[in-house]
């Protein structure tokens, strides 16, 4: 049966047919209006644009080659407008207008940045539902361009199949410039010898290609107990092998091609039926891919059987659209890695996360080009005219930590992004949660001085780490057997949904723990740091409010710290973490308080898919705090529900907030207190004032909020329903304090 898409997108298709059929693609007939273009002037940055008229005019314009390639250019995505867009546009609903527009190319590397500007040119229109093309650029075989610099840019037509040639220099280049991108030492791995045609324990050292691509549901040969000693057997791993997945096919030839003779894959070289040796090879994902020559990312298609497009011949989008004007050969530029891979299935999930960050280098097989990126900053691709583009900072946005000194972040505000964006990815395997993220965690683990992480949590943040909020409605992990939840409910990995951490900005400077872990008299109090800054060890730094620690004597372009790592706490918070069920064991303050379920400001697409919102009420019903449910609660006038304190916290978390001291840069804390006229001049505004009613409540009080969990109980154990912040005043006159069991 053909799907309403396909058939949306025949008829686009059609439309677009019927516009552009019978035109010469290389005739030099023009319309009036195109005739008066000076196109060399778009591509000189002379003329900033030129009108069109009505775009229903340009598409009746079949005898023009210039309307009808500008009209072709709509299509921007390689498979024909949605039916909507043509429906609005061609039948005149709205008058449209449309121009060509020059546009100065951003070139990276200072070092190769002409005198002059390059420029492209794009077609667009106006109105309600306004278009864009992709850049047009001239090609690079011109011959028509009059004295002076030709402009740069990706002038190259793609060819029918990979120029592996071109990858092989990529990376040549690469490793011959990049100290920082050559691989490492790897940990004993089983590799695909693609001379001797089998699986082998990769010799050391040796330089090796890993692929990233997706199962999906189908059958794939996999590594088994039963097969290990046929794929062990040379000429037994070829691209005719039966029951081999197609884009491993594709990518055992990729790899022989550019001249490499190992390759990794996960299928192939981890033995699926050993549940030990997988615990083995998950361990160190991290170094798997860190340490190999090169990653081929197989983002086209949705399972393993889609192959790589241009290793096979017609395996690639159809041809670039072309035009020629006065002599001048000009291109539409194929879809920029972002555009393909926001539409790739493998941007969604889990596994491949991890994969991409964690490379050093990057091969993204779309199905139009190759890209090539590494992380000291380099990004190429078969259509640019330049061999090789070099980024301006010190380190690219593969790998985040480092980069140039401006853009350094601390340790858990890049936790936080990794976890925020890792949970808006999907698992097939609920109990993957942890194991598709732990390489990325193990690099992480060396900036918290080497503490571990529990249940995806650092142990040297775990006051921070607690605060993650559902940004949509998430639902627990449950064992499919079972139907038992696989980890505990106060870690995100326990939860399936995207998450976020909105106090990740100075959380070490703003949180004062509520809780005594086991017999500790302290409260993890991450402000009582005196001692560790005064051994000399740590220096820190203060930019507009935000606030981070740098150990002394390392480099600018290192990492930042939250706050200064000690064993403080730690070793108490992994002793009330109870073996085998997760559950955490601690005192704490718990309060009961009647709750409203509050309509959001302005309602959603999808209200399913959001998490409820409740107006937390002190005893005379006065709005005392806010809390949102991990995942939907039914919806009740009079809830009684119960909160239990993690942290005393600031109303804001940078320079605008009144314990913000400007002689010390530092947040005061009860006793202490700001000078009253000081502190009430500052201004706060934003989603703080909305936490609490500020006629009732002082919005001035140092620390006047709780970070607070929403529990409910089952069998004399805790779990988490939500999280949010209720105003001190209210919860400190009905809190009591008792012993607490959260799983």
């Amino acid at each position: 049966m053909v799907s309403k898409r396909a058939i949306r997108s025949n008829r686009a298709a059609k439309r677009k047919q019927d516009v552009v059929q019978d035109i010469p693609s290389h005739s030099h007939n023009l319309c009036a209006r195109c005739k008066s273009m000076d196109i060399k002037s778009l591509f000189r940055g002379e003329k900033s644009s030129y009108g069109l008229g009505l775009l229903t005019d340009v598409t009746r314009k079949r005898n023009c080659v210039l309307c009808t390639f500008l009209i072709e250019t709509l299509d921007t995505d390689g498979r024909g407008l949605p039916e909507s867009v043509w429906d609005i546009k061609l039948k005149e609903m709205v008058p449209t207008r449309c121009k060509v527009t020059a546009k100065a190319l951003q070139i990276a590397n200072k070092a190769k940045r002409d005198a002059a500007p390059n420029y492209e040119f794009r077609f667009q229109t106006n109105g309600d539902h306004p278009l864009w093309s992709r850049p047009i650029h001239l090609l690079e075989s011109n011959t028509a361009w009059p004295s002076g610099p030709f402009p740069k840019g990706r002038g190259r037509l793609i060819p029918p199949v990979i120029d592996t040639a071109r990858v092989e220099h990529w990376l040549r280049a690469c490793e011959s410039r990049h100290p920082s991108c050559r691989a490492g030492d790897f940990p004993d791995l089983r590799m695909v010898d693609l001379e001797r045609k089998c699986l082998v324990l990769a010799p050391k050292p040796c330089r090796y290609v890993t692929l990233s691509y997706i199962w999906g549901e189908g059958q794939l040969l996999t590594l088994t107990t039963d097969n290990r000693k046929v794929l062990h057997t040379e000429g037994s791993l070829t691209p005719d092998t039966e029951g081999l997945a197609r884009t491993i096919r594709d990518a055992m030839m990729l790899t022989k091609s550019i001249n490499e003779r190992y390759l990794w894959v996960d299928s192939l070289c981890i033995m699926q039926d050993d549940d030990a040796e997988k615990s083995t090879q998950i361990k160190a994902m991290d170094l798997v891919y860190e340490c190999s020559t090169l990653t081929i990312v197989g983002c086209h298609g949705i399972d393993a059987n889609a192959g790589l497009p241009g290793i096979r011949p017609d395996s690639r989008l159809p041809k670039q659209p072309t035009c020629t004007v006065d002599g001048l050969q000009m291109k539409l530029c194929m879809p920029s890695l972002r555009q393909c891979l926001n539409n790739a299935k493998w941007m969604t999930r889990g596994w491949t996360y991890q994969e991409e960050v964690l490379s050093n280098r990057l091969l993204y097989v779309t199905d139009g080009q190759v890209h090539y990126k590494c992380k000291a900053g380099c990004q190429a691709c078969e259509e640019s005219t330049s061999d090789l583009l070099m980024e301006t900072s010190v380190t690219g946005d593969i790998l985040p930590w480092g980069g140039s000194p401006d853009s350094i972040r601390d340790n858990f505000t890049i936790y936080a992004d990794f976890v925020s964006i890792y949970t808006g990815r999907d698992l097939s395997n609920p109990h993957d949660s942890l194991n598709a993220i732990s390489g990325i965690f193990h690099r992480l683990q060396a900036t918290y001085g080497g503490y571990p992480f529990v249940f995806g949590l650092p142990t040297a943040a775990f006051d921070s780490a607690l605060l993650w909020e559902p940004t949509r409605t998430c639902r627990r992990r449950l064992d499919a057997q079972s139907g038992k939840p696989i980890f505990p409910s106060w870690t995100w990995a326990g939860w399936e949904g995207q998450v976020d951490f909105r106090g990740k900005y100075n959380s070490s400077e703003i949180l004062r723990s509520k809780i005594t872990w086991g017999e500790e008299k302290n409260h993890s109090d991450t402000m009582a740091l005196t001692s560790r800054i005064q051994d000399r060890k740590w220096e820190r730094r203060v930019d507009r409010g935000v606030i981070n620690y740098k150990e002394r004597g390392t480099k600018e372009d290192t990492i930042r710290y939250n706050r200064p790592v000690s064993d403080e706490n730690i070793s108490a918070i992994r002793k009330a973490i109870e073996p085998g069920t997760g559950h955490l064991r601690f005192l704490a303050q718990t309060a009961l308080f009647t709750c409203l379920q509050t309509p959001p400001s302005n309602p959603p697409d999808h209200p399913e898919n959001e998490p409820s919102t409740l107006s937390v009420l002190d005893a005379h019903g006065v709005h005392a705090g806010t809390v949102r449910t991990t995942s939907p609660i039914p919806p009740s006038r009079d809830q009684t529900l119960e909160f239990l304190a993690l942290s005393r916290t600031t109303l804001t978390h940078d320079f605008t907030d009144p314990s913000w001291d400007h002689s010390t840069q530092s947040f005061l804390y009860p006793p202490q207190e700001c000078p009253p006229l000081v502190s009430r001049k500052r201004v706060v505004s934003g989603q703080e004032l909305e936490i609490f009613d500020r006629a009732v409540f002082d919005m001035y009080k140092l620390w006047p909020l709780y970070n607070v969990l929403l529990i409910g109980w089952k069998e004399g154990v805790a779990y988490r329903l939500g999280s949010g912040k209720v105003h001190v005043d209210a919860f400190d006159r009905v809190a009591r304090r008792k012993e607490m069991v959260l799983g």
